[in-house]
Parts: structure tokens; sequence; C-alpha cells
């Protein structure tokens, strides 16, 4: 078993893990970032605002995204609230120019072959199979295909998620719902006319869709909905979300080009917040720290920053300067806070389906309220 050390550890190689660990190497420090995939594994497609470029300008990563394959979005047209017309956002008025539909898998590689050109030592396709307490510090065994590794380190973050399962014991999830995403990527038709370039929100009565092209031509198609409504259909995946594509109107149109995929990937899309960020040498850090609402589409964005707040407030500790964690964690509470009244204000404009039980759960005048409640008691803990 190979002994190794490293002031810092990051468990996740997502954009949140990728740059805690590159930012944290800009400063001096010796990290490791681990990650128990080769990024070859479908994660879902997402829409980078324009708002999303000084932050990679930040990371010193602008210019090479800039290059990459990934497609130019122009506006987001939303189909809610019962409007007859789409609400549009268009990017042209943004300083930044336009934002980009990603080849999410190239992307999340791209962060963290970045994190390794700026010194952080990066573990492909490795598992975390122990973790406990070393003296002031951590020491976790890590295995790949090159064997176990004996890792100590002074300070541990979490990255790994909302699925992960690390830190169990230092701070308990909290879901404030049982959201579910199934997204379905359908294949082009050979010469027809490809998706515009825009993300489409299509609003329904048991939850909403939302649409992007992808880099490859094809187009990504998600429905957003309850856990039990897919239970109580009795169907698969793919047929549930292939008859509740048929009950659209502006998705279903611009599928028109496309062929139908076979399979559908369902994964976890809920509102969850963690009852403790930080403790004593350890931080959780993007989804591992809270999730938001897809609608919010605040998660790369959300993951990025936190995670060069984190790494500031993780360098200035290891200096000796203690309270910058604090800061960090009150940064998280606000905002989430922040992000659960956005959440009931957007929701609660949908109007046209008042015995929707998807609906009815996200427009109750206290959930908000009862979400601050248990906030501020899981805080204390």
């Amino acid at each position: 078993m190979v002994d190794r050390s490293y002031h810092v550890v990051v468990v996740g190689g997502g954009p949140a893990g990728s740059s805690t660990a590159l930012r944290l190497a800009e400063l001096g420090r010796s990290v490791l970032l681990v990650e128990r995939t080769k990024y070859e594994r479908f994660r879902i497609g997402e829409t980078l605002p324009p708002g999303a470029r000084p932050l990679l300008e930040q990371l010193g990563l602008w210019a090479s995204f800039a290059s990459q394959s990934h497609r130019p979005s122009y506006a987001i047209h939303s189909w809610w609230a019962g409007s007859s017309q789409a609400l549009e956002t268009n990017f042209i008025f943004s300083p930044y120019g336009c934002g980009w539909h990603l080849d999410r898998n190239k992307f999340d590689s791209d962060l963290a072959a970045a994190a390794e050109r700026g010194g952080v030592k990066v573990l492909l396709e490795s598992r975390v199979e122990e973790i406990f307490r070393k003296g002031q510090g951590w020491e976790l065994v890590v295995h790949n295909e090159e064997g176990r590794h004996r890792i100590h380190t002074t300070y541990l973050v979490d990255a790994a998620g909302r699925s992960g399962r690390m830190l169990q014991a230092e701070g308990r999830r909290i879901c404030c719902d049982r959201m579910i995403g199934i997204a379905g990527t359908l294949q082009p038709w050979p010469e027809k006319p490809s998706a515009d370039p825009v993300l489409l929100l299509e609003a329904v009565e048991d939850g909403w869709w939302y649409s992007v092209p992808l880099p490859s031509g094809c187009l990504l198609a998600t429905f957003l909905t309850d856990a039990d409504y897919v239970a109580e259909s009795r169907q698969s995946h793919q047929m549930f979300w292939s008859r509740l594509l048929q009950h659209t109107v502006h998705t279903k149109l611009r599928a028109q080009n496309f062929d139908f995929p076979k399979d559908v990937h369902i994964y976890a899309a809920s509102t969850t917040y963690r009852s403790r960020s930080v403790g004593a040498n350890w931080a959780a850090v993007g989804d591992s720290a809270s999730t938001f609402d897809p609608l919010s589409a605040a998660g790369i964005c959300k993951a990025i920053q936190s995670g060069l707040i984190l790494a500031e407030g993780i360098h200035h500790q290891l200096n000796g300067t203690s309270d910058s964690l604090h800061d960090y964690e009150r940064m998280v509470l606000k905002e989430f806070r922040g992000y659960m009244k956005q959440r009931l204000y957007y929701y609660g404009l949908e109007r046209r389906w008042p015995k929707s039980r998807f609906w009815s759960r996200r427009q109750a005048q206290e959930t908000g309220q009862s979400f601050d409640r248990e906030l501020s008691l899981g805080r204390d803990e």
C-alpha cells in the first residue's frame, strides 16, 4: 500500500470539486482530487448561462473553453403560467455574450484536466474505501487499478454530489421534495433542420419539461416530476417519458425531426440541503452542501463559485484564520434561503392546475417558512 500526504483531499471531480482543487493549488497547497469515473458515464447536459464567463476567466479557463465544441445558446423560451406567447430571455442583452449548451462529460473532464495542469494530483476511476480521523486530520484508503493507496490529509472536501456517502455522520441531508428528472436523448433525422439553439421550458399538469440542443446535434428532452407519479403509472421509465412527451405542445413540436430514444436516464432532482456544510477539518461543496431545483439554472455556476469561495476559506484556515469557514457556511445557508424564496415565486406563477399535486406542493405559502425553520434547527445540530 502506497502512502501519500496532502494538505487537502477533494473527493468528487465535478465542477465544484475541480474548481476547489484548482484554486487551492493556485494558492500553493498540495491537493489530491479523487474521481470515481473517467467521465465516460452519462451526465445530464446543461446550459451554461453567460454569467459563467467571469468564473471561467477567474479560473483561467475561458480561452480554452471558448475554443471547444460547446454549442452557443442565445435565449430561453418559457411556456409558463398559461401565457399564449413564450416568455423570452435573450442573451443578446448580456454583457458576457451568449450562453452555451454543453457537452457535459467533456466540460467536467476539461475542468479536471485543468486542475491537473495547475498542480493537482488527479486520480480517475478511483474509489474511496475508508475514511477515518487521524490526529488533527484524516486518513483515506483509495483503490484503483494501480492498487490501494493510504492517503493522509489535513483537510477533507466532500464534493461527491447529492448521491455521495461521505461523512454521513458529520451532517444529515434534509430532502425538501421528491423531484426526479427523466432525460431522453433524441437522435436527429438525416438532412432535417436541427433544433433552434435555445433552451425551451414547458409547464404541464404533472411537472415541466426542458429541452436543449446538444453539440452532437441531438436533442436532450427532460421531464421533471415527482417520484410518486412515476411509481403510480406502473410503466417503464421510457414508456412514461414517451407518453408524457406526446401530451406536450411545444416540446413535441420541437422533437418532430428526431427519433425517440430506446432508453432514458432517471436521476434525482430534488431540493436538498445539509444540516452542516463545515466541521472540524472538513467541508461540503456544490451538490454535497445543497441542491437546487433545475428551474434555478444555477447548477454549474453555483458549483464553481462555491468551490472558489471554499478554497479561499480552507487556505486561510490552514494559515490559522478559523472564521473564514464560518463565513462560507453562512454563505451556503443564505444562498439556500434566497433560492427557496425564488423557487416559491416562480412555481407560484403557474395557476392552471389547482388540483395538481405537483404544483400545489410547491405553491403552499407555508413551504418557505417551514424550510427556514428546519434550516435553523439543522444548523444547530
